[in-house]
């Protein structure tokens, strides 16, 4: 349906009920006008019929024809009227215009009919036979001495009265066409001093729409555009406070989204994604940068996370559900993620969608993996030299060789020794953490050739014994912000490590160099290498490739994860490379700037 300006539903009923009324204005002014001129026109011929009967009716007396003839038409002449004389019984004895002879006879026209009948005259408009045309004839009666003689009859062509009314009709039209165009400015006028209020009204209610809220309505004159135009803009302000307090509360739960490390998945009724902040997005492995909207299984693709907001959407307003699952990365470790959902109620307990809240325990998990395989460790470390120990201590009660007893001392003393280096790597561990915590470690500048020749040598004595070279590559200026004594223990248990490890008669290569940012020492062995699975936990208390040669070499499973926590107490890192049959390299990363 074509719609159109409101002005256009004002200008043209307006304008056609003006035209309407000053039409019937018109008709009704010209019939009175033509009336009123016919009704002139009727008493002037009635006038000169009577003028004409006076002069008349002493020729009728005298019963002189032609003289009765000549003095009408002298009369029309002179009155330009048509004069017509008819006698009683309707032969027509004189005429003015005419010849009596060839007209027909007269008793049947209206008006000398009613004249007959005994009216003092009458009128009529009529079309005439005998001249073809319309004409307007007043009839009297013609007295005698004996009553009535005979019916004058004056006419005149009914074209004469349009003639003389044409000069009045064509002001009465010329003013007619000033008062519709006056009419039409008038309308046109009214009509937009009433729709442009409202035009404007709708070009404010429209760019409300568009949000443009500060830009109040100007006020009409009418009281009750007056009273619109205010309530729009009370509207608009209402308006313009609630978007403002909902974009703020939408910045605020934007900001707190963005800023939870838990992730938080929010979706509606038909399962369609209402929020996914960053940390959802990271857990999840969702790279998609606009989610609104779509379906969950389309931008979630782990089925345990699914299941379990579907489950959610079930539950009842005021109900939370709780589970854990395992989520496997695309190209990371897994995850384990803690689930915690509630549905989402609207007005009535109508079911809006569901909340899913994911808290990474990835890291506590481990954590707790670690705490386990901890004091099982140690529990295994330390049962085995005591129960070592009280085995052949109960052994030698009843021992009488001295050879014997002196094997088995030594084998107590070994057990003894171990245990007590478990316990010394313990404390250092303990001491190395607390440092850690309290920030408090105090840095100096070090000559990394003195630290490196100092803890080489502190391992020349088992280097010796395997038949291993240790060599030291160092530039003398090298100098590095350090605690000299964690820094050397670090090395000497990376060159221990190597030594042990590295196979007999090898080279452990120990390199220091530096960058504008840190300062990297190397520990290199030709050994057989770490297999990759076991990279990840090297770092770890306690943890062994192969406990039997590690024990057999006399480690405590400790070693490396003090070296870990040295480098962190430093504000640095430590890393290994490594490949079966290639050989094992250890790096110590030193920040420059600490």
């Amino acid at each position: 349906m074509m719609r159109r300006r409101f002005f256009w539903y004002l200008y043209p009923p307006l304008l056609a009920m003006v035209l309407v009324s000053l039409a019937v204005v018109m008709v009704y002014a010209i019939v009175s006008i033509r009336s009123f001129h016919l009704s002139q026109t009727e008493r002037e011929l009635s006038a000169r019929a009577r003028v004409a009967a006076m002069y008349l009716a002493p020729l009728l007396s005298a019963d002189s024809s032609v003289a009765l003839d000549t003095m009408c038409h002298r009369i029309g002449r002179e009155t330009d009227t048509r004069i017509t004389v008819v006698l009683r019984d309707g032969r027509v004895i004189a005429d003015s215009w005419e010849k009596p002879l060839t007209m027909d006879n007269h008793a049947d026209r209206p008006e000398v009919r009613e004249v007959l009948q005994g009216k003092k005259s009458s009128v009529s408009v009529r079309f005439s036979s005998t001249l073809r045309r319309d004409l307007v004839y007043v009839a009297v009666p013609m007295r005698g001495q004996s009553g009535l003689a005979a019916v004058v009859r004056a006419s005149m062509p009914l074209r004469s009265v349009a003639t003389a009314l044409r000069p009045e009709l064509a002001g009465l039209l010329a003013t007619g066409l000033l008062v519709v165009l006056a009419a039409a400015g008038v309308c046109l006028g009214l009509a937009r001093s009433i729709s442009r209020p409202v035009e404007e009204l709708t070009a404010g209610a429209e760019r409300f729409a568009r949000g443009e809220l500060a830009r109040t309505l100007a006020t009409p004159n009418s009281e009750e555009l007056a009273r619109l135009a205010a309530t729009m803009n009370a509207m608009a302000s209402q308006l313009g406070q609630r978007i403002e307090a909902l974009t703020q509360q939408k910045s605020e739960q934007e900001a707190v989204l963005s800023c939870m490390i838990e992730g938080v998945v929010a979706v509606d009724a038909d399962l369609r994604v209402l929020t996914l902040n960053a940390a959802a997005m990271s857990m999840l492995g969702v790279s998609a940068p606009d989610t609104r909207g779509r379906a969950l299984p389309e931008v979630v693709r782990h089925s345990a996370v699914n299941e379990f907001v579907r489950k959610a959407l079930l539950l009842e307003p005021g109900a939370t559900a709780a589970d854990r699952a395992v989520i496997a990365a695309h190209n990371g470790p897994e995850r384990t993620v803690e689930l915690h959902g509630a549905v989402l109620a609207g007005a009535g307990g109508r079911t809006l969608g569901a909340l899913a809240v994911l808290h990474d325990v990835t890291r506590a998990q481990r954590l707790d993996d670690m705490r386990r395989d901890f004091v099982a460790n140690v529990s295994h470390e330390l049962r085995t030299p005591l129960t070592s120990i009280q085995g052949f201590v109960e052994t030698l009660q009843h021992v009488d060789s001295a050879e014997k007893r002196s094997r088995f001392l030594g084998i107590i003393a070994n057990h003894a020794s171990r245990l007590g280096a478990i316990v010394e790597d313990l404390l250092a561990l303990s001491n190395i953490e607390q440092d850690e915590l309290r920030h408090d470690l105090p840095l100096e500048p070090v000559r990394l050739p003195m630290v490196l020749s100092e803890a080489a040598t502190v391992c020349e004595s088992i280097a010796r014994q395997r038949g291993v070279r240790v060599e030291v590559m160092c530039a003398d200026d090298l100098t590095v912000p350090a605690n000299a004594f964690l820094l050397e223990q670090a090395v000497i248990n990376l060159i221990d490590n190597a030594v042990k490890y590295g196979g007999e008669n090898a080279t452990v290569t120990v390199q220091a160099s530096a960058t504008s940012t840190e300062a990297r020492i190397t520990v290199h062995d030709a050994g057989p290498g770490i297999p990759p699975e076991h990279l990840d936990r090297i770092f770890e208390r306690f943890y062994r490739i192969d406990k039997a040669r590690s024990r057999k070499l006399g480690g405590t499973g400790l070693g490396l994860s003090i070296v870990k926590h040295i480098m962190r107490l430093h504000g640095g890192d430590a890393t290994v490379e490594s490949a079966v049959g290639a050989g094992s390299t250890f790096t110590l990363h030193l920040p420059i700037s600490a």
